[in-house]
């Protein structure tokens, strides 16, 4: 297995510290993972992509993701500036963080829409918008087991941050089963 996953989002969002998080979750799981940020002006708003490579076997890449198995995105309008088929390989897989109703379909990927800023707020971590969406990652993509990813929260967050993660990945669950 060789897969490539890019977080989009915002400086001052978590992209970069996500990243990080799911690529400690990948270790807990016996991968092989790189990761690394892509940074532009950087202040507060500008876009910031994270990177995430993983393997079971030691990984001997060291170029720039150009289009990855999966991506993350922290805000939707950011897909003006970085669609998916710039980003993503045909087929690949999106998670979103929005409203279900709130953008039309993206054909040719599997997508998930999560009201991820909705889920951190009401459970008083509004700055949580990243670990919702590893939740609602694990729960769609089946490439990593939601018990990696809150251990690797839950060493570098907080118990309630952990509770994100879960209510992410249980939202998809939910739209899954309707």
């Amino acid at each position: 297995m060789f897969f490539e996953v890019v977080l989009v989002g915002r400086g001052g969002q978590g992209v970069v510290t996500t990243s990080t998080i799911l690529a400690d979750a990948f270790l807990r799981d016996g991968k092989s993972v790189q990761a690394f940020p892509e940074f532009g002006p950087e202040r507060a708003g500008a876009p910031v992509r994270a990177f995430v490579r993983v393997s079971d076997q030691p990984i001997e890449v060291y170029t720039p993701v150009e289009q990855a198995d999966a991506a993350i995105v922290f805000d939707a309008n950011l897909l003006k500036k970085f669609p998916p088929n710039k980003i993503l390989k045909d087929g690949g897989t999106l998670v979103l963080n929005a409203d279900a109703s709130s953008l039309e379909h993206e054909e040719g990927y599997r997508v998930c829409r999560i009201p991820a800023a909705a889920i951190a707020k009401s459970l008083g971590k509004p700055l949580s918008i990243g670990v919702a969406l590893l939740g609602a990652f694990s729960a769609f993509s089946r490439m990593i087991p939601l018990e990696k990813v809150s251990e690797a929260v839950a060493e570098r967050l907080s118990a309630e941050d952990v509770r994100v993660v879960e209510r992410g990945f249980g939202e998809v669950v939910a739209v899954a089963a309707e």
